[in-house]
């Protein structure tokens, strides 16, 4: 399959995914955002929108999981210090509150 096929699909597979979000369907979602290969030039994307869709499930171990890949797979992101609170707004909900307290 040539790359602008597979683009075509990684995208199609964002689409569908965040319908099932908008419809409250979070494991639908969340198996659509993992189904996006790592490769592809939307995964990060991809994991950012899984880790609030664990966030909205409830799933608060595997949101904080998929903020801690995302924090490994781009350090230097724009974004890292707001990953950063809100992965110890996490630990908050976990109670883990000294972990938490080393976020603040």
């Amino acid at each position: 399959m040539d790359e602008p096929s597979k683009e075509i699909q990684d995208l199609a597979r964002r689409a569908v995914a965040r319908i099932h979000y908008e419809r409250s369907q979070f494991d639908q979602a969340i198996d659509l955002y993992q189904s996006i290969p790592r490769h592809s030039k939307y995964f990060i994307d991809s994991l950012y929108e899984r880790a609030w869709t664990f966030i909205k499930a409830k799933k608060f171990e595997q949101a904080y999981r998929a903020f801690d890949l995302l924090l490994l797979a781009e350090p230097d992101s724009t974004q890292a210090p707001e990953l950063r609170l809100i992965m110890g707004n996490l630990n908050l909900r976990m109670n883990n509150f000294y972990l938490a307290s080393d976020a603040f």
